[in-house]
């Protein structure tokens, strides 16, 4: 990863963490009574999963893929907790060029760990810097008529730093809905734009 990246997401991570953090402050000052209750409440297990769907500029005007996400959090204060982070997603394309036919495939796999500051209250706000390894298997067909075809596959692995925050609402002190956005910094590549959506769950009382 290049030092410019590092840098980049290093800053963009800690503005959202050090926004989210005043925020959550700010919410802890007023001391609603609604509030109250989902704090008072506040799991020692977070379970998160839904879908992510990831943009990047980087090789044409368009580039876009979706998957699946999931994530355990574990809160270490009032405000802060430890999250481990797993995504997968995969995509599709084909281009056409005279009588050659060109497919291509790709699959991608990232594991993250890192920290989350956010409250536990009805409507909370978030956000978290995360490190981890981000693998991409890619796999390219080609095919010209009259000729046959020709198949080549290939494995990656590059460390990846991801910055980004979000909201979390609360239907009951055990369950909630979250949606998020990011941005995942990889090595020689512009910064690839990262939404989620998705469920939480509860488990345990602290």
């Amino acid at each position: 990863m290049t030092q410019r990246h590092i840098v980049c997401g290093m800053l963009f991570g800690m503005a959202v963490l050090a926004g989210s953090a005043r925020t959550v402050a700010a919410q802890a000052q007023t001391q609603r009574p609604q509030g109250q209750t989902f704090t008072q409440a506040a799991p020692r297990v977070i379970l998160g999963g839904g879908f992510v769907g990831m943009a990047s500029g980087d090789g044409g005007a368009e580039s876009g893929w979706g998957g699946v996400t999931g994530d355990i959090e574990l809160p270490i204060s009032r405000y802060f907790s430890v999250v481990g982070q797993i995504d997968h997603t995969r995509d599709e394309s084909s281009e056409v060029f005279g009588q050659s036919t060109w497919q291509y495939s790709w699959r991608d796999t990232a594991a993250f760990a890192g920290v989350r500051v956010s409250g536990h209250r009805r409507l909370s706000p978030f956000a978290e810097i995360l490190a981890g390894v981000y693998q991409l298997e890619g796999t390219e067909r080609s095919y010209r008529v009259g000729v046959g075809g020709h198949e080549d596959t290939w494995t990656s692995r590059d460390p990846v730093l991801q910055a980004g925050g979000g909201v979390t609402f609360r239907v009951s002190p055990r369950f909630g809905v979250r949606t998020g956005l990011g941005f995942m910094f990889l090595p020689d590549t512009i910064p690839v734009a990262r939404a989620t959506v998705g469920a939480v769950v509860g488990l345990g009382t602290r």
